[in-house]
C-alpha cells in the first residue's frame, strides 16, 4: 500500500513520472532505477533504430518524390555497401556513410571494427590473394 502511494505521488498532472525525492530501493527494489536515463542504449538497439530510421527515410522519400527516388536510394545503398576494391586492399565506405548520414558521428565501429587490425586475419598481398581467387596456388 505504501509503494502504491509513493508511485502515485511521482506522477505529475500531465501524466509524466517525476522524481520527487530519492528512490526507495529497500521498498521498491532496483526496478525503481530502470526508468533513469543514466546509461547509454545497447548497441543492438542503436542498430535497430538506425534501420527503422532508414526505412522511415525511404517511406518519406517515396511519399514526397515518388517510388523511383526511393528505389534509387535503395539501389545506391546496395551498391555502396559492396566492396569496391580487390581483396587485400582496404576498402572505404565513405559513400555509404554519407548516404546513411552516419559520416558526421564517431561510433564504436569507426575505431573498434578495423579489419586490418584483427589478429586472425591473414595479411595477404594483392598478388597472393588474386592467385588464391584464380586457383593458381
Amino acid at each position: 500500500h505504501i509503494a502504491m502511494s509513493l508511485m502515485s505521488s511521482n506522477v505529475n498532472s500531465s501524466g509524466l513520472p517525476m522524481l520527487s525525492g530519492p528512490a526507495d530501493q529497500m521498498r521498491l527494489g532496483l526496478s525503481a532505477l530502470e526508468g533513469s536515463h543514466g546509461s547509454a542504449p545497447h548497441p543492438i538497439q542503436q542498430m535497430m533504430s538506425s534501420e527503422t530510421a532508414w526505412m522511415n527515410k525511404l517511406n518519406s522519400t517515396r511519399r514526397l518524390y515518388g517510388s523511383h527516388m526511393a528505389m534509387r536510394l535503395a539501389t545506391e545503398k546496395e551498391i555502396m555497401s559492396r566492396n569496391h576494391r580487390l581483396g587485400g586492399l582496404e576498402s572505404s565506405s565513405i559513400g555509404l556513410q554519407t548516404l546513411l548520414g552516419t559520416d558526421t558521428k564517431i561510433d564504436f565501429s569507426d575505431f573498434l571494427n578495423d579489419p586490418m587490425s584483427r589478429p586472425e586475419m591473414p595479411k595477404l598481398t594483392v598478388h597472393s590473394h588474386m592467385e588464391v581467387q584464380l586457383g593458381l596456388l
